[in-house]
């Protein structure tokens, strides 16, 4: 599995955005896109347990034409947006890692426990590179750089008297900014995080 680097995950993410995300919406509509616009769509089937079973939010089947989420994950309220972000990294795993499956076989594609028991058989160090690949191009995909920008300025300028630094601004400012990004991102606060720092905002 090759190892990819921030700059060609960017340019996947961007690429991929803007075919299917010409209008630039924010959030990025990610679900109707994996459904419903691509020329060969996802089935988004959700299934207990997950979570508990694997300790992860999704996973892709073994043909790579369904993701499989946690069933509580559509159903959760207020500013949980971990559906949103697994889906995106999901379809990150089908875009970087379809190599992962190709030599993986099992009686049914739905067959969930063999799939969890795949899963679990990927050497870790293998695991931990896919999972880190994953977040970084989901987070890519649903933050594009040009509005984060924007809206970053912008939340920093009711701090600041002139070209005041991030960093430069109180604990609890920062969190504001954080907070308020990933509202209007539909992204978990943790990878929010992520993609500022991605983008060198921090400094």
């Amino acid at each position: 599995m090759r190892e990819r680097s921030l700059t060609e995950l960017r340019a996947m993410a961007n690429r991929f955005r803007l075919t299917h995300n010409p209008t630039g919406a924010v959030p990025v509509p990610i679900e109707q896109i994996l459904e419903i616009e691509l020329e060969e769509p996802f089935d988004i089937i959700p299934v207990q347990e997950i979570y508990k079973d694997l300790n992860v939010y999704g996973c892709i089947s073994f043909d790579k034409h369904s993701i499989y989420v946690d069933a509580e994950l559509p159903n959760a309220k207020g500013d949980n947006y971990e559906y949103p972000f697994t889906l995106a990294h999901e379809f990150a795993h089908f875009v970087l890692h379809g190599e992962l499956f190709d030599n993986a076989h099992t009686r049914s594609i739905h067959d969930l426990n063999s799939l969890k028991a795949y899963y679990k058989s990927i050497p870790d160090e293998k695991y931990r590179r896919a999972e880190g690949e994953a977040t970084q191009f989901a987070a890519l995909l649903l933050v594009p750089q040009d509005s984060l920008l924007q809206r970053f300025d912008r939340l920093v300028s009711k701090f600041e008297k002139a070209n005041r630094a991030f960093s430069d601004l109180t604990s609890q400012q920062q969190e504001y900014i954080l907070v308020a990004l990933s509202f209007q991102f539909e992204v978990p606060i943790q990878y929010m995080t992520l993609r500022v720092r991605q983008d060198g905002l921090f400094n």
